[in-house]
């Protein structure tokens, strides 16, 4: 496997932390089983997270996929 950097989507004030880091474990996973690059997977897993602390509850699939699809820039 590769190394991988992905710049996700930070948020200054997030909604809810806590399960974060499982829910970044779980769109990684949910990538690589999904057979994307490392770079995808690790895009799948960071957008999993970000959507989580932004909204207090962890993605559907199409909501995942929204959320990629216009990826915030990070909050100041």
């Amino acid at each position: 496997m590769s190394a991988a950097t992905f710049y996700g989507p930070f948020v200054a004030n997030p909604r809810l932390s806590t399960g974060a880091g499982d829910n970044v474990n779980a769109g990684i996973c949910l990538g690589l089983l999904a057979d994307l690059s490392v770079e995808q997977a690790l895009c799948t897993g960071t957008a999993t997270s970000g959507y989580y602390v932004r909204n207090g509850a962890s993605p559907s699939l199409d909501q995942l996929a929204a959320f990629c699809d216009e990826l915030p820039g990070p909050e100041q």
